[in-house]
């Protein structure tokens, strides 16, 4: 979640709150199915750091992690991203992702292909 704002009363220096940190994980073993694909996709949004009245000192972003680890017996598709939220600090963002297949895998991570798998 986001920050909370705070209220330039008496002390006008105050930052607004921290955004909250997310956690998305995922991990699956699909070697008994009888699947013909299996995709996975997980996503993590860190909140926004809090405003203050005056609009100028905001809390630190929260951090966000994604993470999916899928194995199967056929082709596998795995993806994770993770954006970190913003404020004085911006949060820290982690993304991994790990596939294991057997005609085919997939790997990407924030959109981008990071292990382009068997061809097959």
């Amino acid at each position: 979640g986001n920050g909370g704002t705070a209220i330039a009363g008496s002390n006008p220096n105050g930052h607004g709150g921290a955004g909250g940190s997310a956690v998305s994980s995922l991990t699956l073993n699909d070697t008994k199915s009888h699947s013909s694909v299996l995709n996975g996709h997980v996503t993590a949004f860190g909140g926004n750091g809090g405003q203050t009245s005056s609009g100028l000192l905001q809390g630190a972003g929260g951090a966000a992690t994604a993470s999916i680890d899928l194995t199967g017996t056929v082709e596998v598709d795995a993806s994770a991203s993770a954006s970190g939220g913003t404020g004085t600090k911006g949060g820290a963002a982690l993304a991994t992702a790990t596939a294991s297949g057997v005609k085919g895998t997939l790997v990407t991570k924030d959109g981008q292909v990071v292990h382009p798998g068997l061809q097959g």
